[in-house]
């Protein structure tokens, strides 16, 4: 039989996820847009949108992990 208890921690925590994902995103969308240089990935490029993009997506998986870390170390003290 299934845990009821579960679905009270997997519900808040996948609609956080979908909450955070956008705006988390954007934001390091827009901070390595200016940061990356122009040089090696020219402006308008799709080389440079896809490999922003792609660093947007990692520093929300890094801010998600990092968050799962701290709440798991904080349950077990």
């Amino acid at each position: 039989m299934s845990n009821p208890n579960r679905w009270a921690i997997a519900l808040p925590t996948i609609l956080a996820c979908i909450i955070t994902k956008r705006p988390i995103e954007n934001t390091a969308t827009e901070i390595f847009n200016k940061i990356i240089p122009t040089n090696k990935f020219p402006l308008d490029s799709d080389l440079r949108k896809s490999k922003v993009e792609m660093l947007g997506e990692r520093i929300f998986r890094l801010v998600i992990n990092v968050t799962c870390v701290a709440l798991l170390y904080k349950i077990l003290l």
